[in-house]
């Protein structure tokens, strides 16, 4: 069951920053959120950016998205719009500032 605060996170038609306590539910909430743009058809997944801190947090969230794609997946095999988003996954940034701000320099 989600908190109000959580749910809250996962409004799709604005920009969010969460912050909390270590075991609070972030990452959990933060994988239903990407999974949820990536399953909208008019978001691609390089649109999508997460920022974190570390980089075993941004390894753990995105282990965690494709897991739970692959869950999605696994109802639905046979859906072209799910394998789609799984091959394209690796274009959405999932990293630290310092990575995110590399990029940017680099582009």
């Amino acid at each position: 069951m989600l908190t109000p605060s959580q749910l809250s996170a996962l409004d799709l038609t604005r920009s969010i920053s969460v912050t909390a306590n270590a075991g609070s539910g972030k990452t959990r909430v933060l994988v239903e959120r990407c999974v949820r743009l990536l399953l909208d058809p008019d978001i691609a997944a390089d649109h999508i950016v997460a920022i974190t801190f570390t980089d075993k947090a941004a390894a753990e969230l995105k282990t965690k998205i494709a897991g739970a794609l692959e869950e999605r997946l696994r109802d639905a095999p046979d859906d072209p719009h799910l394998r789609s988003i799984r091959a394209d996954l690796g274009a959405a940034f999932v990293g630290t500032i310092h990575a995110f701000c590399g990029t940017l320099l680099r582009a």
